[in-house]
């Protein structure tokens, strides 16, 4: 408080009592006679503190002190009294703390009002009284005067920046706008709120804390059809009948500029940066404004920080309308993919339309929402194909557009156009499709897509990308949630579309929708099963199910008598035989279980693996496997957790553990886990490509070690069983994510840009492969009391066992509940649902045939269900 009353530094003085305390523009706009237009009155003939003074006469009184902090001339900063007949000129009158303290009365804390020019404001030594002065009781008005000095300034910081670190609200306003001069004042003083108020001297403009007008950059993207014209004009309608409404970019914009040319005290050009625009949204928002916030998806990632913090989690009523560098020639484009992390955003709706009609009703709907919401306009120009208006926008609910119950085609923004078109074209052929427009990307309408898909034959997911991790990917993981099996695939534009023209885009895409439509129709006209596709079905208890990828049934004693031979003639190599005669001498599992896996790693080996390296990958892998098989048997063990621990701290390569305590027993068995991880571990430094993903491999293997954890826990605490944390942790047992990552190690021809897109069709595979082992070992496992396996929590779920049940019942008790309940077969139809996601994905592998994989993995779980009770 000593800056602000300090006579030698800030001198303050009362200012006169109002006798009207709401003024009506005219008696501040207008103190000489003779009317006086908004835009060239003040302006004209009374200076700016003249003007400025008689606003702050009508709203701050007695009680209230007031620092003018200006020059007069070539003179040094003076204070002078101020009223509503004065402006600055007077006398200089010093105010002590002894006055401030006896005009202290009961009542609302006095203002405190400090005027002075934006460049004094510039310092830092300034800012920090600054900050001190707020630390008072009585809130603080600082009014900033900004005659274009500051432009001049060396680094002069801009007002929205220093009332951001003030911590204070923030207002601005133009010199001679008497009307938001009142306004601006009046909500200051209702809210009771230390405020920077800053205004625009330099001409008769709409308030912005920007300092020199920058180039229109935006010319060169506006045209007649430009999305932006229709959103700018959309949201020029809906101000001109909601005062609320304002419009904020970070360039000149043309578009914006022609639309609300009526209205450009409520355009903000705030182009100090996308951070300074974002602090003057959330300040608009909390005065009860309703901004709408012109960015570009780039400048939303690059600020998704402050975008959680100052207006996502204080749920300011922000609306966002990001736009994605489509302009012609322009390869930076962004898909639906970047959107990953803006979804993640707590209380934000992410919405994008499917036309320019559908962008007024979402523009409208934001308008009246309490929550922030982003617009998402991944094109720059308008779709040629339209709609008439659909129904009203309702908060995560999607629209269905035609009904057709042969095939669902759900679709997200300008992809609805695609959508449409192969709708029409297919139902020239008899095949009836429902298109779903989303809309919501967040909230997803997971009912409405759900109910869609469960009606038709098939369904297709549109996305706007070759991407992974877009809209296709938020609604394929709902779909295999929900446990959805009917066939499915995603389509997007060729990467030769013309992205500078989108019909063409869209009209590329239908036809590939049409053409994936008639291919998941072909089921039945499948080639005849050769030595590569088995034509036999999968046992599920007594009763045979067989998935899509089956085209008749044989017996299947005779399918399971092959597949053990098969297992049975595997060969192994006298490498493998030392190490599986070392884990006899500490293990119990049967020498088959070793021939069986060598048989599936040779079936799973990536393509891509060079082939002088495939019998080393190999066996390598199955040493990874053999000391899994190690943890997972201690894992299973509920009351090892000690013996567990020390074990981790060798494949964490945290040192050696400590087993000094432990048994012989436990001591031997723990050395052999070493030496496999050890050996292991010095064969894939040997390969070509290990220093690549060596990373990447110890992530894989931290994701190994969680599962152990949790298998534990679950043995432990039977109660915390359940099907989503068994789908999340409990795939990475299988090891799979680790072998393809093994085998990149081993492949130098394989394209590291494919990295990603292989990881998803692996991470699919692995969670086929678990369920083929949990169907497998299930039985065998219930006399251990290891209840990992997912058909223990499915039947939970259903209430065909209670966690009791698996701590008390018999085991042939609880064997008879998971046969009489059929949870096996839950668990087979999310199988051939996560195949059908692989076969989707294959074509955007070119380093590996995704193709021979699935043929592998279709006979691994023929492997896993011939093998019951054998490993």
């Amino acid at each position: 408080m000593a800056n602000v009353v300090d006579p030698n530094s800030w001198r303050m003085i009362p200012l006169p009592h109002s006798q009207d305390p709401r003024p009506d523009a005219s008696s501040v706009a207008q103190p000489a006679s003779g009317p006086r237009s908004r835009r060239s009155s003040a302006s004209d003939d009374v200076s700016p503190l003249t003007w400025l003074s008689v606003a702050l006469g009508r709203f701050f009184g007695q009680r209230d002190h007031i620092v003018w902090n200006v020059p007069s001339g070539s003179e040094p900063a003076m204070i002078r009294r101020v009223d509503a007949q004065h402006a600055p000129g007077g006398t200089p009158v010093a105010f002590s703390p002894e006055r401030q303290q006896s005009t202290s009365q009961t009542g609302p804390e006095p203002w405190r009002v400090i005027v002075e020019a934006a460049v004094d404001s510039a310092s830092s030594e300034r800012i920090e009284r600054l900050e001190a002065a707020l630390n008072g009781a009585a809130p603080l008005l600082l009014v900033l005067c900004d005659d274009g000095t500051t432009a001049r300034a060396d680094a002069a910081p801009p007002a929205a920046a220093i009332a951001a670190r003030l911590h204070c609200n923030y207002q601005g306003v133009s010199f001679g706008d008497a009307d938001q001069l009142v306004k601006a004042l009046s909500e200051i003083k209702q809210s009771g709120r230390s405020t920077l108020l800053y205004i625009d001297t330099r001409a008769s403009r709409a308030p912005s804390p920007h300092f020199e007008p920058p180039p229109d950059r935006s010319l060169a993207l506006i045209g007649d059809d430009s999305i932006r014209n229709v959103a700018a004009g959309a949201l020029a309608a809906l101000a001109r009948s909601d005062a609320r409404i304002a419009a904020v970019s970070t360039d000149a914009d043309a578009a914006l500029e022609a639309a609300w040319d009526d209205l450009p005290e409520r355009v903000h050009c705030v182009d100090s940066g996308v951070s300074y625009a974002l602090t003057w949204c959330a300040g608009l928002a909390a005065g009860g404004s309703r901004p709408f916030m012109f960015l570009s998806c780039d400048e939303a990632l690059d600020n998704l920080g402050q975008i959680r913090r100052e207006i996502c989690e204080s749920r300011a009523g922000v609306t966002l309308i990001m736009e994605s560098p489509s302009a012609p020639g322009d390869s930076a484009r962004r898909g639906s993919a970047q959107l990953a992390g803006v979804r993640q955003l707590p209380h934000t709706a992410l919405l994008s339309p499917k036309d320019s009609t559908e962008l007024e009703q979402l523009l409208a709907w934001c308008a009246i929402q309490e929550d922030p919401a982003i617009v998402w306009l991944p094109e720059a120009r308008e779709p040629q194909v339209s709609w008439p208006r659909g129904r009203d926008v309702v908060l995560g609910r999607a629209e269905v557009l035609g009904q057709g119950r042969d095939v669902a085609i759900v679709a997200w923004g300008p992809s609805a156009a695609a959508a449409a078109m192969a709708a029409e074209s297919l139902s020239g052929d008899g095949v009836g499709a429902t298109v779903v427009n989303a809309r919501f990307a967040e909230p997803l309408d997971v009912r409405t897509i759900l109910r869609v898909a469960q009606s038709a034959s098939s369904v297709v997911v549109v996305d706007d990308m070759v991407q992974t991790g877009g809209f296709a990917g938020w609604v394929v993981e709902q779909l295999l949630r929900e446990g959805i099996t009917r066939p499915l695939t995603i389509v997007t534009p060729p990467p030769s579309a013309n992205r500078s023209r989108p019909h063409d885009a869209h009209h590329l895409c239908a036809l590939s929708i049409v053409e994936r439509c008639r291919w998941l129709a072909e089921p039945a006209c499948e080639p005849p099963a050769g030595p590569d596709r088995p034509n036999v079905p999968i046992v599920v208890g007594q009763r045979a199910v067989y998935p899509a990828w089956f085209t008749a049934p044989t017996a299947a004693a005779q399918c399971v008598a092959d597949v053990q031979q098969q297992v049975l003639a595997q060969q192994v190599s006298p490498f493998i035989r030392h190490w599986i005669e070392q884990y006899e001498k500490v293990g119990q599992r049967d020498v088959y279980l070793w021939r069986w896996c060598l048989h599936g790693l040779e079936l799973t080996t990536l393509s891509c693996v060079a082939p002088e390296l495939r019998g080393q990958v190999r066996d390598t892998k199955l040493l990874a496997v053999m000391y899994g098989v190690m943890l997972d048997d201690i894992a299973d063990q509920a009351g090892s957790r000690d013996f567990l621990n020390e074990l981790t701290k060798i494949i964490a390569e945290e040192g050696d553990g400590d087993f000094s305590t432990f048994a012989r027993a436990h001591q031997d068995y723990a050395r052999f886990t070493g030496e496999l991880w050890h050996a292991c571990k010095s064969r894939l430094k040997a390969l070509p490509c290990y220093d690549a993903y060596a990373e990447l491999l110890g992530y894989d293997h931290r994701q190994i070690l969680n599962t152990f954890d949790y298998s534990y826990l679950v043995n432990r605490h039977p109660q915390m069983l359940n099907v989503q944390e068994h789908d999340m942790y409990l795939p990475h047992n299988m090891q799979m994510m680790s072998f393809a990552t093994m085998d990149l190690m081993a492949s130098p021809g394989f394209d590291p840009n494919e990295t990603g897109k292989l990881r998803e069709v692996i991470w699919h595979a692995q969670s086929m492969g678990r369920i083929g082992n949990l169907v497998s070992t299930w039985q065998r496992e219930i006399p251990d009391r290891d209840f990992t396996s997912g058909v223990f929590a499915h039947a939970l779920r259903q209430g065909d066992l209670t966690p009791d049940d698996l701590r008390l019942a018999p085991p042939q008790a609880i064997e008879a509940a998971i046969l009489r309940g059929d949870h096996e077969s839950y668990f087979l139809h999310k199988w051939e649902a996560h195949r059908r996601c692989i076969q989707a994905l294959a074509p955007c592998l070119r380093s590996v045939d995704a193709g021979k994989l699935m043929t592998a993995l279709e006979h691994l779980i023929q492997m896993e269900l011939s093998s019951r009770g054998l490993k």
